[in-house]
């Protein structure tokens, strides 16, 4: 998607609350990346309230030096703890990232109120909705990867939404590029300016996926619980993120 961008990697000791916390600090602290891409997640009930509360800093901290999190919003549906119940991705459904599916983890925050970009949603998107955009994400149409899996090495065709976030960083690391040559800031958080854009805009720079459903929400023309505003119409988004 962006050949040639420096890419920074950053990895926590531990698979936990705390590598999570210590990993984007130290992200954040490093300043470089205006793109972050993270394909993990959790259910929103198995976040305690004091690692929502360190997280919710760390993002907020992400906007305001104009940082976008590009977030897989998960490959169980609307089912997020993957136990036959209707929970929320986590930090998927975090209003600070931007959360990216597709036939994928989606719903409604039990966590977050509804952020002001998205008030014209609707009921029964009350609270922070998700994801807000998409990509492909069938693991049968996905990318070819250069892997280890299974002790054994090679190219694997792999899907899932940990697939599709990265895609869009790459987009958008194109879009900083473009910014960056027509002399302009960088981009800032994507999620007000998309969801800013008028029905007709959204037209022409989205390609709208209106079938399917992940469980409790189906898809349908416009913004919807299972794949947000859809999939990028490329040349079009970027000639619209560069004015």
């Amino acid at each position: 998607m962006a050949p040639g961008a420096n890419i920074h990697v950053f990895a926590s000791a531990t698979n936990d609350d705390a590598g999570e916390l210590q990993i984007f600090t130290a992200i954040l602290d490093d300043n470089r990346s205006k793109v972050i891409n993270y394909s993990w997640g959790d259910c929103e009930t198995n976040v305690t309230s004091q690692h929502q509360t360190e997280m919710d800093q760390v993002f907020e901290r992400a906007v305001a030096q104009g940082v976008n999190i590009m977030v897989a919003s998960g490959d169980s549906g609307s089912d997020g703890c993957g136990n036959k119940t209707t929970v929320a991705d986590w930090p998927a459904a975090n209003p600070d990232v931007v959360a990216v599916g597709s036939d994928s983890g989606g719903g409604i925050s039990g966590l977050f109120s509804l952020p002001t970009w998205q008030n014209a949603l609707g009921s029964p998107f009350v609270r922070r909705s998700f994801p807000d955009v998409a990509f492909n994400a069938d693991p049968n149409s996905g990318e070819a990867i250069y892997t280890t899996q299974g002790g054994q090495q090679g190219w694997l065709v792999i899907g899932g939404t940990s697939m599709a976030a990265p895609q869009w960083s790459g987009f958008l690391t194109v879009v900083g590029e473009a910014r960056q040559k027509s002399g302009k800031s960088s981009l800032g958080f994507l999620n007000p300016i998309i969801y800013g854009f008028s029905a007709s805009q959204r037209a022409s720079l989205f390609n709208d996926v209106t079938t399917g459903s992940n469980g409790a929400y189906s898809a349908g023309p416009g913004w919807d619980a299972v794949t947000g505003w859809g999939s990028m119409q490329a040349a079009a988004l970027l000639n619209a993120l560069i004015q």
